[in-house]
């Protein structure tokens, strides 16, 4: 009687060891997925600041074109 409530209590013990097993890699797998889409996100902020100076310098140039036209005349 003690060896099967032990061996009932040893596959319980299996079981939970498994499912946590597989949380963890599941947990581990999500967190992979959401460092990539991280850096992504991060990749694309930096373009778009890259984006956002060029941007910049062009409406700053036509600016002084324009201050320089309007001078001019």
């Amino acid at each position: 009687m003690a060896a099967g409530a032990q061996a009932v209590a040893d596959g319980r013990e299996r079981r939970a060891a498994y499912k946590y097993a597989c949380e963890l890699e599941a947990a581990r797998g999500r967190a992979d997925d959401l460092g990539r889409v991280a850096i992504r996100a991060v990749r694309h902020v930096a373009s778009l600041e890259a984006e956002l100076r060029r941007l910049r310098v062009a409406l700053d140039q036509r600016q002084s074109h324009i201050d320089r036209m309007r001078g001019a005349k």
